[in-house]
């Protein structure tokens, strides 16, 4: 049996913010269908690379993740990020943010479904940058 931290659990409000999280990156996923090397190093509307965006969003999603469990955020962006290294920092903050929410706290309910707002905003906003930037 395990302990259920913060009175939360796994619940139907959980099971909800955990799947509009799976939309999220599905979406996100959508738009990087097809980006090659070249594509990552290229430049969004923004004056972000493709891959600092990504970057960019794992660092946030960890620093909401770490602000959620009233710890001090630390997530460092490289000065050159890499692409496979990045993808495996967007799969281990999002690992986190899942693990967060299927203990359902340490915070009540509306502050997770505040901090899921926020980051399926930015993963959304990077996405519709991403997808419809200008194709080589």
């Amino acid at each position: 049996m395990t302990a259920d931290v913060g009175g939360g659990g796994r619940g139907a409000g959980s099971e909800a913010l955990l799947e509009r999280l799976r939309a999220s990156r599905v979406a996100l996923l959508a738009a990087l269908a097809g980006v090659t090397e070249r594509d990552f190093a290229a430049e969004l509307p923004d004056g972000r690379s493709v891959v600092r965006a990504l970057a960019e969003l794992a660092a946030a999603e960890r620093g909401e993740v770490a602000a959620a469990r009233g710890r001090e955020a630390r997530a460092r962006i490289p000065e050159k990020p890499l692409p496979p290294q990045v993808m495996h920092d967007l799969a281990g903050a999002r690992y986190e943010t899942e693990q967060l929410l299927e203990e359902g706290g340490p915070t009540p309910p509306g502050p997770l479904e505040a901090l899921v707002k926020r980051v399926t905003t930015r993963e959304a906003a990077v996405a519709a940058a991403v997808g419809g930037r200008p194709r080589a």
